[in-house]
Order: structure tokens, then sequence, then C-alpha cells
């Protein structure tokens, strides 16, 4: 990834972030596909990053043929392992990690992979969730939760192993490349980046309840204080 030499890109705040990681089929850009970031859109249009990892802006992405994208996609693969990968990888990841509480990962193929190499070095007190399309990984990252694996999907599915913390789910009809033209796949994504919003916008409403009925607590006790003290001082 020719992408991981540049300097890592500058992110605004955003409390909760949702990202798509897979291989770049052009190792020299990171733009998004047309159905990727239509996906990304459809999840979390204001919430998500508009490039794949590095996550840098450059060169949009561009047809290249199929043999050219599959060789790529498998030195990116070999690579993730490698402590060089691991440091050149880290400095953007943690960019991206420095600006967020949240990170929903959307992992496509390979993608597993170079999360799995990216979680170690995830930010103290940053959550990292992640949904896989036919995840290909040695071994899954910690924080998958779903992997959706096509029945003809025969790359992956010899890397998905049974057990472990990620629920595997059966997709019928879907191939390797047949991920984001499924609406079975499409309607699952979207699904669980939705509960996660949710469950997001939940956890921080509470501190903010909790806290505005402790202070409205406090006010009263002040407020019966305050009549107390003065009818003392009255009755003296």
């Amino acid at each position: 990834m020719l992408t991981l030499l540049v300097r890592p890109a500058a992110f605004e705040h955003a409390p909760l972030r949702v990202v798509w990681i897979s291989g770049a089929s052009d190792p020299r850009a990171c733009g998004l596909s047309d159905a990727q970031a239509a996906l990304l859109r459809a999840c979390a249009a204001d919430d998500s990053v508009a490039t794949n990892f590095p996550f840098v802006a450059g060169r949009p992405a561009r047809e290249v043929p199929l043999w050219i994208a599959s060789l790529s996609n498998l030195v990116q693969f070999l690579s993730a392992s490698t402590p060089l990968f691991r440091w050149a990888a880290a400095r953007h990841w943690r960019a991206l990690c420095a600006s967020s509480e949240r990170v929903l990962v959307i992992a496509g193929s390979c993608g597993a992979q170079l999360l799995r190499a990216l979680e170690r070095a995830t930010p103290p007190g940053v959550e990292v969730r992640a949904i896989a399309l036919g995840p290909v990984a040695w071994r899954a990252p910690a924080c998958l939760e779903v992997a959706l694996v096509g029945e003809r999907d025969r790359i992956a599915r010899p890397f998905v192993r049974a057990g472990g913390g990620a629920r595997v789910v059966s997709v019928p009809g879907v191939g390797h490349m047949d991920y984001l033209a499924s609406e079975l796949v499409l309607g699952a994504v979207r699904g669980w980046v939705r509960a996660h919003m949710e469950s997001w916008s939940a956890s921080r409403a509470a501190p903010t309840a909790r806290a505005t009925v402790a202070a409205m607590a406090s006010a009263r006790q002040a407020s019966i204080d305050a009549s107390s003290a003065t009818s003392s001082w009255a009755a003296r």
C-alpha cells in the first residue's frame, strides 16, 4: 500500500464514526468504489469516512483488471502480518481513532486481516466494533462481532472457523465478489450499524439524564435547606 507512506489524514472530532476497510485493488489509491460509498452513505451519511484505509485523500478508485486486483489484495493480505506494515499503518489508524470515541468498521475480504493488525494500535478509551463481509484473515479480529459468509464464497469459507466471539451468518447465493450486490447483506450491515448508533445514543443520553436528575435533586435539597434556614433565623 503506497498510500501508507503519506502523512495521515486529519479528522474533525466525531463521537462515533463508520469506516470501510478492505484491500485496495489499486495500491496507489484508497478511494471507495461506487458500491462501497453507497453502502456507507446508506448507513451513516454524516458519520462515515469517504475513503478506504488508510483514509487519505488522493486519486479516486479506478477499474483495474481482475488479476491485478487479486494480486494487489494478496500482497496486502500477506504484508499485514509484517512488523513494517503494522508500524506504517498504526499512525493512520491512531489518527482516525484519536478523533472518535467509537469506530464501527465494515471489513471486506482481507480487510479483516488488515483490521487484525490495526486493532493492536487502538488508543485506550476508544471502542472498535466490526462486521465483516467474506472475511479473509488468519485469525479473526478481536473486535469482530458478525461475519457474513456467502454460501458460494470459496475464498473466505476456508478462513472462517466456528467459535470465537463473532457470529457467523451464512448468506445464500453469494460468492466472494457478490456481497455488495446482495440485498440480504446490505440490509444486515445497515441493521448492524443502526443498532450500534442507537445504543451509542442511548448510552450518551443516560449519563445526561442521570446528571439532570441529580442536579434537580440537588437544587430541590438546596431549596429545602434554604427554607429551613430562613425559618430558623426568623424564629430567633
